[in-house]
């Protein structure tokens, strides 16, 4: 009865008109564009390879869009911080992270920081944060659905007091409540394929402040 109160007061006529409104900010955030009407528009094009390129492009704008809109520079600055002083960063992605995770840490080792990429070869993840410690970061970045091993690698390192800083593309990831600081990337997608331009940017943004900040 106090909630419904509460909702009233901003008048909407009861909780669940109330709670409509943040409901409908979540699904704002996501991508455009899912399921199969690309797939389906681009088999009536004269030229079906062409159309899902021009798709793919403009995800990509789309998202890469997005971060002009919505972008929070004082966790941006925050994460450059806490990357910049560790004594060992260590990256994880897997599944469709892993492609940015791995751009990373080949990014970071040609400019000098040292780095360990998480692969899980071998199923030896586990293994591989086994010795982080409190003065590590970990560069986590997980997407929806958020069924990998990620968030369970984040919180052995979390139980070992290591920094954490995170991208993701949503306030429900499991990872945020681990996080010290986090970053929102949310990527567009076309006929059910999702751009990672996004993410990248932001990484490769990452990789320039740390560098920039170590050599300062």
């Amino acid at each position: 009865s106090t909630l419904v109160r509460f909702a009233q007061i901003f008048g909407y006529a009861g909780f669940s008109d109330f709670q409509g409104l943040f409901k409908d900010h979540v699904k704002g955030s996501w991508p455009e564009g899912r399921g199969r009407d690309g797939q389906e528009r681009a088999a009536t094009e004269p030229n079906a390879n062409l159309h899902f390129l021009n798709g793919m492009v403009g995800a990509s704008q789309a998202s890469l869009g997005r971060i002009d809109n919505n972008f929070d520079i004082a966790s941006f600055e925050r994460m450059v911080d806490l990357l910049a002083s560790a004594d060992l960063i260590y990256v994880i992605g897997s599944k469709r992270a892993f492609p940015v995770t791995t751009y990373l840490s080949l990014t970071l080792s040609q400019q000098g920081v040292r780095n360990v990429l998480v692969d899980n070869v071998g199923s030896t993840a586990l293994d591989q944060v086994g010795c982080i410690g409190k003065r590590d970061v970990v560069l986590a970045v997980s997407f929806s659905p958020y069924n990998s091993i990620t968030p369970d690698l984040v919180a052995v390192a979390h139980e070992r007091k290591a920094r954490i800083v995170t991208i993701t593309d949503s306030t429900f990831s499991p990872l945020v409540k681990l996080s010290d600081t986090w970053l929102e990337v949310v990527e567009s997608d076309f006929a059910g394929f999702r751009s990672l331009a996004a993410s990248l940017a932001v990484g490769m943004a990452l990789v320039h402040g740390v560098v920039a900040r170590r050599t300062a």
